[in-house]
């Protein structure tokens, strides 16, 4: 399948092959510079009409409804478009959404964490990989985290109900009672995050 986007086709074709459920099989990189294609403006970012074109090359259903779900889930800043931080979690709303067989590391957008993953499903990180990944969320980079940015954590680890989660979690962890997650209340945050997120800390 191709679409024309200015001046260029745009295929869809796999890097690696096709996976057995006829997803294509990629790894983050080649992820976005596929989607970089879709950048029709050149601004370094993917905005919702982009990624619809996106989405239509997979052969993906409903695309408009998807982009636009896309867009929610991976805009952790929340200013309408997915930016270069944000493309590991668009790459997770990726494989679920866009035929998209995206290396099964990013799952939980740890690039830099080469774990495995334990027999009960949950990612094996230590306190300080966890730390570092929920940096990643930290949108304003004020060095805490909210519960909208936890929320955008949450989804990421494929846990249910995120908005209900980010909610408890930072009830659980705020011992200031500030409203963040501060740098020393994520030792707290990773109890719960134990419990709620998908993780174990060793």
């Amino acid at each position: 399948m191709a679409i024309q986007n200015g001046n260029h086709v745009i295929r869809w074709k796999k890097p690696h092959g096709h996976a057995t459920e006829g997803k294509r099989e990629m790894t983050i990189e080649e992820f976005k510079q596929w989607l970089k294609k879709f950048d029709a403006n050149n601004d370094g970012r993917i905005c919702k009409d982009e990624l619809i074109e996106a989405i239509r090359v997979t052969g993906a259903w409903f695309p408009g409804w998807k982009a636009k779900r896309g867009v929610q889930f991976a805009d952790a800043n929340h200013d309408g478009f997915i930016d270069e931080s944000e493309m590991e979690i668009l790459a997770n709303f990726a494989r679920k959404e866009m035929n998209c067989g995206v290396g099964d590391y990013l799952k939980m957008a740890i690039t830099t964490v080469n774990r495995s993953v334990s027999s009960d499903g949950k990612r094996e990180m230590t306190f300080e990989e966890f730390k570092q990944w929920l940096k990643k969320f930290d949108a304003n980079n004020d060095g805490r985290i909210d519960k909208n940015e936890l929320i955008e954590a949450i989804r990421v680890t494929g846990a249910w109900f995120p908005g209900w989660k980010a909610k408890r979690g930072v009830r659980f962890a705020d011992a200031n009672h500030n409203g963040f997650i501060d740098e020393y209340e994520m030792k707290i945050l990773a109890d719960f995050a134990q419990k709620e997120m998908n993780v174990r800390i060793v």
